[in-house]
């Protein structure tokens, strides 16, 4: 019995909402807008010379029968620069990686994976070692505080 309740319900509202799709198609004035289109005339473009090219090259044209010898009329010279950029190389920065997280099922705490200078450790939130502060822990990044800058790790 409750079937056959819900089954009225659903097919009165079907029923009520196609009513109200055919009312607002057939009863409801159109507004009707006209549009103007002016025809304006176009004055055409004037071209004042044509480019021409010509092939700079001695391999033979597929459009014609002979070679052709042609002699390039410009000359290139490029010079190049040196730059030089100073790296100071004794300062490196640190790389720090999130590579996940651990969830110890009977009391829930969440163990940050983090791979930090090629090493792999293992911290909690809050926690510090070798310089680095874990601050938070958000599932799919992590906050961390490394030589006093704060970050966000994704992973």
């Amino acid at each position: 019995m409750m079937k056959k309740k819900f089954t009225f319900g659903l097919l009165l509202a079907v029923l009520t909402i196609w009513s109200f799709i055919i009312y607002r198609l057939l009863f409801i004035k159109k507004e009707v807008t006209s549009v103007v289109v002016e025809n304006r005339k176009q004055n055409p473009i004037k071209v004042k010379d044509q480019i021409v090219y010509e092939l700079t090259a001695n391999y033979r044209d597929p459009f014609f029968d002979k070679p052709r010898n042609l002699t390039p009329n410009i000359s290139v010279s490029i010079a190049q620069r040196e730059i030089k950029i100073p790296i100071n190389e004794s300062a490196e920065s640190p790389i720090c990686r999130y590579i996940g997280l651990i969830k110890n099922q009977s009391n829930k705490k969440i163990i940050t994976l983090i791979n930090f200078n090629e090493k792999d450790i293992m911290m909690e939130e809050g926690e510090s070692k070798d310089g680095l502060i874990l601050i938070k822990n958000h599932g799919n990044y992590i906050v961390i505080q490394l030589e006093g800058i704060t970050q966000s790790i994704y992973k």
